[in-house]
């Protein structure tokens, strides 16, 4: 898993064709623990690749993705 920061996030979206990105917190307990785990669930997904953001000092990337989430749900 690739760690991002704003000076990453924007090339790694645009150099990968599929992209997962966690975005967590330092101080967030659950996050902790799938961030722990997403090694693992990555061996199944060769083609997704996997990021995590901090929440924290990524927000309006958080919030974009959110607002990108909802619209792929709502199809």
């Amino acid at each position: 898993m690739t760690n991002l920061t704003r000076d990453t996030i924007d090339s790694f979206i645009s150099t990968n064709q599929t992209v997962l990105i966690q975005f967590g917190a330092l101080w967030c307990n659950p996050c902790a623990r799938i961030k722990k785990r997403m090694p693992d669930i990555q061996k199944g997904f060769d083609l997704i690749s996997f990021g995590y953001a901090d929440v924290d000092e990524m927000q309006d990337y958080a919030q974009r993705s959110e607002e990108h989430t909802s619209e792929l749900q709502s199809r």
